[in-house]
């Protein structure tokens, strides 16, 4: 991986650039947590036995988790919605840059989440190479965004 150090310009080009994926992770956490407290509410049984009752037994526990479910639905729903916008407007700023290698290489890591060797193997380029080309794609970026007057 490169380890050279970054200019503050590649820094906010790289904020902007990750957005996407920071934003399809929080999605794909809460599908996750929605799923396990679906699975939970729906294993949840009666059960019949001769164990004491607990002092203080939750009476509300199904309904709480029926309402944590429906309130992740809901914020599930508005980060689906800000995540196609934000995955839109990158991808137009991306189609901005001149070039098409770098249009290509911001597309592929930062919208496919593609590793940087599958890139360097879809562009035909050695991994240093490919490096190189990204802190060119970063620097139009920065200098795109600053012309625009985006902020990450």
């Amino acid at each position: 991986m490169d380890t050279r150090k970054w200019t503050q310009g590649e820094i906010r080009a790289r904020a902007y650039l990750s957005r996407v994926y920071r934003m399809e992770r929080e999605v794909n956490w809460k599908r996750e947590q929605i799923a396990a407290l679906g699975e939970m509410a729906t294993s949840a049984t009666a059960r019949l036995g001769g164990m004491p009752r607990s002092d203080s037994p939750d009476l509300q526990r199904m309904e709480t988790l029926v309402c944590r479910i429906a309130d992740l639905k809901r914020e599930l729903k508005a980060d689906e919605s800000a995540l196609e916008a934000a995955r839109v407007d990158t991808a137009l700023m991306i189609l901005k840059i001149p070039g098409e290698r770098c249009q290509r290489l911001l597309t592929e890591r930062y919208l496919q989440s593609r590793s940087w060797k599958e890139i360097a193997d879809a562009l035909g380029y050695s991994l240093s190479h490919t490096f190189r080309l990204h802190e060119d794609a970063l620097c139009r970026m920065e200098a795109l965004l600053a012309k625009e007057g985006v902020k990450p």
